[in-house]
């Protein structure tokens, strides 16, 4: 594959990196990167995590610019003009499970901010299910602590994930006792399943 030869950035460095890469993406709202996007985002992210700082600091940035840009998860497009030109992941799937292991991991670290950004697809929260179907339960303890008081976006992303999680099965945080005080609910469905209806007792949706 394209990831064959000498590299500077380890395989291993670039699939920690996809998730956050994924998560940044999709805040972009187009699913095309602009190549100097990317670059400056890869050095934010190099200065930002100690290890990979530490890792590639004498390296030459234009190098690993260069590497990244042959990572196997993304492609180059190259269009008519320069607007149609840039990155993006090799397939929409690829994205929507790396940004699946972003929100799995911000959960791992109790960050409730990694989960305020724009509505994921339904095909992200199937991930985000799969993968939290390995993990202990103080993980759902720490999204049903969110729903109490987290801010609007992550709440917003937690009910729509947990909505999913009814309707597929998956693993998910009790809503009981959830603070959806001024939370956007429209177009939502809160039925649950023949089989799994939906327990909220406590629930604030003024």
């Amino acid at each position: 594959g394209r990831d064959d030869g000498k590299h500077l950035l380890k395989p291993s460095d670039k699939r920690r990196l996809m998730p956050t890469l994924a998560a940044w993406s999709w805040e972009q709202g187009d699913r095309l990167i602009d190549v100097e996007m990317l670059e400056r985002w890869l050095h934010r992210e190099l200065d930002s995590d100690e290890d990979l700082s530490r890792r590639y600091q004498r390296e030459s940035r234009d190098q690993l610019e260069q590497d990244l840009r042959a990572a196997t998860f993304i492609v180059r497009v190259d269009g008519d003009d320069e607007t149609e030109s840039g990155f993006r992941f090799a397939h929409t799937s690829l994205q929507e499970y790396f940004l699946a292991r972003f929100l799995v991991a911000g959960v791992e670290q109790g960050n409730a901010g990694s989960w305020a950004m724009g509505t994921p697809s339904i095909e992200t929260f199937d991930f985000v299910g799969q993968l939290l179907a390995g993990h202990p339960n103080d993980l759902l303890e720490t999204m049903q602590s969110w729903l109490q008081s987290a801010d609007s976006a992550t709440k917003s992303n937690l009910v729509r994930y947990c909505l999913r999680a009814v309707e597929k099965g998956w693993s998910r945080p009790n809503l009981a006792g959830a603070d959806l005080r001024r939370l956007d609910l429209s177009r939502l469905s809160f039925g649950g399943t023949n089989d799994t209806p939906i327990d909220m007792p406590a629930i604030d949706l003024r």
